[in-house]
């Protein structure tokens, strides 16, 4: 099964967030991508230290549909990340820089 998951950098209200990252994988493999061009343009918001901090952390694991569930319900200040959707295509590089692209890079 494949999944897919989009990484949020939170805005002060709450409802307007900016998407930065993606994350999509099976049992198999995992693709993690974070635009650096959407981060420069945060970079003199309040808080982006620590977000590039947690971002920085999170890049840096493998992670569960299981996690990434959890994830979505507990992270809830600046950042966020969706809860993990079922996708039914192949997890491979490819698909994966196509959604990147289509999603974070818009």
């Amino acid at each position: 099964m494949t999944y897919i998951s989009t990484i949020f950098y939170n805005h002060k209200n709450g409802f307007d967030r900016t998407a930065v990252g993606l994350i999509f994988f099976d049992d198999n493999s995992q693709y993690i991508d974070i635009s650096e061009d959407k981060l420069k343009r945060l970079k003199d918001i309040r808080g982006y230290k620590l977000f590039r901090m947690t971002l920085d952390n999170f890049i840096k694991a493998k992670h569960t549909k299981e996690e990434l569930d959890r994830m979505s319900i507990y992270f809830n200040g600046i950042f966020q990340i969706t809860k993990p959707s079922k996708i039914l295509i192949e997890c491979n590089e490819e698909v994966f820089r196509k959604l990147f692209t289509k999603y974070v890079e818009i």
